[in-house]
């Protein structure tokens, strides 16, 4: 069993969860503090900055099929951008799958990654909507 404890509520239940087993065992209970995921602002900027790099791509003409090689013609739009560009450059750079996980400075890391490869694939430069804390 693993529990995300991030409120009072996963607090109780946890507790409610280790009450619960049966004293006819041996368990090892692990704790430990996780980094501090991405800000609220940086959550807010996040989704803004999917926005932009999803016009730019259709601006330019680069439409979804154009980019992956889909034989669809779709345009872009920041979840088609969130799916396929910014979470396969998550997996890739730090294993995480929800773009919940990753840290402040991974989400830096990210944004980089992405941003050199929109540059010299795609002539497109978009800064990231906030400052960025490394």
């Amino acid at each position: 069993m693993k529990i995300h404890i991030s409120s009072p509520e996963k607090q109780q239940e946890a507790i409610e969860q280790i009450q619960s087993l049966e004293t006819n065992g041996a368990y090892e209970v692990q704790i430990k503090k996780l980094p501090k995921a991405r800000t609220t602002a940086q959550n807010k900027a996040l989704r803004v900055y999917l926005g932009l790099v999803a016009s730019a791509l259709n601006e330019k003409g680069f439409t979804v099929n154009k980019v992956v090689g889909w034989s669809k013609t779709l345009l872009w739009d920041p979840d088609f951008v969130m799916m396929i560009i910014w979470r396969r450059c998550q997996v890739k750079l730090t294993g995480k799958l929800s773009t919940t996980e990753p840290t402040k400075d991974e989400y830096y890391m990210i944004y980089e990654y992405i941003a050199k490869r929109l540059v010299n694939k795609f002539g497109i430069n978009i800064p990231f909507p906030c400052k960025l804390e490394k």
